[in-house]
């Protein structure tokens, strides 16, 4: 997965800009960050931050009262779950009395070729 988060307002450290580890998706599992790790992405409005959805990131602590707005785009493979699992907050009794378009929104439907034929989320599919 990759991540990209897109300032749509000022990204600041007195705002909570996004505190990233660099190369933190090569480390061990067990490897904690030092203080010395972390690093803001300080942005202005229309910058982008791109990063493996491996690597380590937060948001800062808003300090100074004004908003941070962003907007983050993850891309997968298509053949991956997504990262937000709709199927535990949306029962498949609820999903399958919604239009085709929108159950195929939600992850009701795998890519092809394991797509084809695909009739809706069911009990036994969805």
């Amino acid at each position: 997965m990759m991540n990209a988060i897109w300032a749509l307002s000022p990204f600041t450290a007195a705002n909570g800009a996004t505190r990233v580890i660099p190369g933190s998706h090569k480390w061990d599992k067990d490897r904690l960050p030092d203080p010395d790790d972390v690093r803001r992405a300080e942005m202005d409005p229309g910058d982008v931050l791109i990063f493996l959805g491996s690597t380590l990131h937060g948001g800062g602590a808003n300090t100074s009262g004004e908003n941070r707005t962003g907007a983050v785009i993850s891309y997968n493979l298509g053949w991956l779950r997504q990262t937000e699992n709709f199927y535990l907050s949306i029962p498949w009794e609820v999903a399958a009395q919604m239009p085709e378009k929108l159950q195929r929104l939600l992850g009701y439907q795998s890519t092809y070729p394991m797509s084809a034929g695909w009739k809706g989320a069911t009990r036994s599919n969805g």
